[in-house]
């Protein structure tokens, strides 16, 4: 048993430590909406060759990415399928 359980709490410190604990997340809100790149006109030639390559990337990985999704439940159904003739002794 704590020696000071039986001293009132100071009525100040939890009002301060609500006020820090509030300016703490609007400073967390705040930094998390900044853009850390910045605008794409004030970045260097090397980052907005890098920007356009992702783009271009994701532009061309896009196709290929739905097709192997409409794949997949033809792939689960041979994975059945097999599973099927396995537990049918074949």
């Amino acid at each position: 048993m704590r020696l000071i359980a039986f001293l009132p709490a100071p009525r100040g410190a939890p009002r301060r430590l609500m006020s820090l604990a509030a300016t703490l997340a609007i400073a967390v809100i705040v930094l998390a909406g900044c853009d850390l790149a910045g605008p794409i006109e004030q970045q260097s030639a090397e980052a907005k060759k890098a920007v356009e390559a992702n783009e271009l990337r994701d532009h061309i990985q896009q196709p290929i990415d739905r097709a192997k999704a409409a794949n997949d439940p033809n792939v689960e159904a041979d994975k059945a399928r097999e599973q099927a003739i396995k537990d049918a002794g074949g």
